[in-house]
């Protein structure tokens, strides 16, 4: 009888998981016309606004290329006043293709944060330079699309510091160009129905502020 009511319930949770509906939030036009190259001290970020309050950050997702195939890279989730409520570590060779500019998209699980606001996804790598054709390459290099005529900023690109930094804190405002960084997740009320934890309130939904900038479904 016991097996039975523990499988029973096993059944009703994956159901329940299977039935969440992903948000895949893109600030980015999809064409990697540039890159950035990261280190650990100095990095890329997008501010992100998401599309619901109890909100949960389970994916990643960036495009960019690797030059010297070893180290690792970080991602780290901060809230809209910096503070780290998020972060994880991968292995470049994992996940990117050797370059120069032969960038891939990847899409990179992490463990789930919660957000009621305003958040930034912060990108670092190990620091290490190597030469390739008489030229120096870090480890990482993350893509961009450019702006300009025929292109629109969004805005939500910055230079992030992995410590602050003495003029410009944890990040600089970074223009003409929406970096190649997107963030995947769904209501935490998609697994918890008519529930969510002291930070995310009743459940009200927000709406995007920017006029560019829009949010793909995609059912699991």
């Amino acid at each position: 009888m016991k097996k039975t009511i523990v499988f029973g319930i096993l059944v009703c949770l994956l159901a329940t998981v299977v039935s969440a509906t992903s948000t895949e939030i893109i600030y980015d036009d999809g064409s990697d016309e540039g890159w950035s190259a990261v280190r650990y001290d100095i990095g890329r970020g997008v501010l992100f606004t998401p599309p619901s309050n109890c909100w949960v950050i389970d994916k990643i997702k960036l495009n960019a290329y690797q030059a010297t195939y070893s180290g690792s890279f970080y991602i780290e989730i901060w809230n809209k006043d910096f503070e780290k409520i998020g972060e994880s570590s991968y292995e470049i060779t994992d996940h990117f293709q050797f370059g120069p500019h032969n960038s891939n998209w990847a899409e990179i699980d992490i463990p789930d944060v919660i957000v009621d606001d305003d958040f930034y996804v912060a990108i670092f790598a190990d620091t290490g330079i190597i030469i390739i054709d008489g030229s120096g390459y870090y480890k990482l290099y993350i893509s961009h699309d450019w702006t300009g005529e025929n292109h629109v900023s969004n805005d939500r690109s910055y230079i992030t510091y992995q410590d602050e930094h003495p003029i410009f804190g944890k990040v600089l405002f970074s223009p003409n160009k929406n970096t190649m960084i997107r963030a995947i997740g769904y209501p935490l009320s998609d697994l918890k129905p008519g529930k969510s934890n002291g930070k995310c309130g009743k459940g009200t939904v927000k709406v995007f502020e920017k006029q560019i900038g829009w949010a793909k479904d995609l059912v699991d």
